[in-house]
C-alpha cells in the first residue's frame, strides 16, 4: 500500500476508498464477536492482515480485496 506523503489543503484532496463501510462494518462485527481485552492489538493485528491480504491481492492483479474474501481474516485473529 502506498501512502500519500504531500499535505492536504482541502477535503478534495482525501482519497476515500469505495470499500470503506464494509470494511469498518466487518471490523465492527468482528470486535463484537470477540470482544477483545485490548482492542489496540487487536485493531492493529486486524487490520495489518488485512493490508497484508489486499497486497497479496495486488500482487496477483486484483484492484480490492472483496467483500466474501475478507471474512477468512476474521478466523485468523484470535485474543
Amino acid at each position: 500500500m502506498t501512502l500519500d506523503t504531500e499535505p492536504m489543503y482541502c477535503a478534495e484532496q482525501i482519497n476515500i476508498p469505495d470499500n470503506l463501510g464494509e470494511i469498518l462494518k466487518a471490523y465492527a462485527k468482528e470486535v463484537i464477536r470477540q470482544q477483545p481485552g485490548n482492542i489496540y492489538e487487536f485493531s492493529a493485528r486486524y487490520f495489518a492482515q488485512l493490508d497484508q491480504q489486499e497486497d497479496e491481492y495486488e500482487d496477483q492483479g486484483a484492484e480490492q480485496v472483496k467483500k466474501e474474501e475478507v471474512a477468512p481474516i476474521f478466523l485468523v485473529i484470535q485474543d
